[in-house]
C-alpha cells in the first residue's frame, strides 16, 4: 500500500511540474524562427497566421481576400 501511495505522489508531482510554463526571462526563440508563419490550406480554403511569440493563431477564409 505504501508503494502505491508513493507512486501516486511521484506521478502527481511529475504531472504538476510538467504543466508549468518556464519563467518569461528563460524563454529563448531560435534566431532562424520567424515571429509569424503563414500557412494555407487549399482543401479547406483558409489562410492561417501562426504567432510563435504568443503561441496563438488566426485564420481567415480565402473569400475574405477577394
Amino acid at each position: 500500500m505504501k508503494k502505491l501511495l508513493l507512486a501516486g505522489l511521484i506521478l502527481m508531482v511529475l504531472v504538476t511540474t510538467a504543466c508549468t510554463d518556464p519563467p518569461p526571462g528563460k524563454q529563448v526563440t531560435p534566431a532562424n524562427t520567424k515571429p509569424i508563419n503563414v500557412w494555407h490550406d487549399d482543401e479547406r480554403g483558409v489562410t492561417c497566421w501562426i504567432y510563435n511569440n504568443i503561441s496563438g493563431f488566426s485564420c481567415l477564409p480565402d473569400k475574405a481576400f477577394e
